[in-house]
């Protein structure tokens, strides 16, 4: 009996806390939780395993999610990633919509805001 792989989901924090989070909610929602705990490691694991949604925290040691977005978006242009962040304003949601990100939701994610991006 075969079984259907789970759809994965891409999360990118660089706080090791949330990541453990936000996976468990994925898990809870039956995907495959990637983990990355930087914007680089991000970008390796997207190359890797093309998952369908990323979502991706904003303040990153590293790189910015904004740097993030626009270099998936030179391999898959129709990326569907989402912006987490604790810091959700105008400016922000703004300029997530200009590099193309599909949304931007307030950290911490809730079990409900996850279900709802699935099923758009």
């Amino acid at each position: 009996m075969e079984t259907t792989p789970k759809q994965q989901i891409l999360l990118v924090d660089d706080s090791a806390f949330t990541l453990r989070y936000h996976a468990e909610l994925a898990q809870m929602l039956g995907l495959d939780a990637l983990t990355a705990e930087s914007g680089e490691k991000a970008i390796e694991m997207f190359h890797r395993f093309l998952p369908p949604l990323v979502l991706c925290d904003i303040m990153m040691p590293d790189m910015s999610g904004y740097e993030v977005l626009e270099i998936l978006k030179e391999t898959k242009p129709d990326v569907r990633l989402y912006f987490i962040s604790a810091e959700y304003n105008e400016t922000i949601v703004a300029k997530a919509n200009s590099l193309g990100a599909t949304g931007v939701l307030n950290k911490p994610l809730r079990l409900d805001m996850l279900k709802s991006i699935l099923s758009n």
